[in-house]
């Protein structure tokens, strides 16, 4: 099953760790400090997309202000490879789907 919901800036604008808390929890989740979340099972719309990776980069700049453009770049085309929902540029913006298999639980 799909759902599709509504976040808010305020439901991201911590990273993806968080975020995908908070929008677990927007999708009916029960969420414990063993809740593994699956990233091939979730897709964001672009303004969504986008905000992560000026969140990452705004951060990445702040921690790293030596790192050249490309190796901040490269450093979160990696994390989003390997975290990162993927886009769908058919979602209307502040719009995520969900598909189940989103939320496990930890042992």
């Amino acid at each position: 099953m799909e759902t599709i919901i509504e976040i808010t800036l305020e439901d991201i604008n911590e990273g993806i760790p968080k975020a995908y808390e908070n929008i677990a929890k927007k999708a009916g989740y029960e969420i414990n400090e063993n809740t593994v979340y699956d990233c091939r099972k979730i897709e964001v719309s672009k303004i969504i997309d986008d905000y992560f990776w000026k969140w990452y980069k705004d951060k990445a700049i702040k921690e790293n202000p030596n790192l050249t453009d490309q190796d901040i770049n490269m450093a979160i085309a990696m994390l989003m490879l390997q975290k990162g929902a993927k886009r769908n540029e058919k979602l209307e913006n502040w719009k995520v789907l969900v598909q189940d298999g989103f939320v496990t639980k930890g042992e």
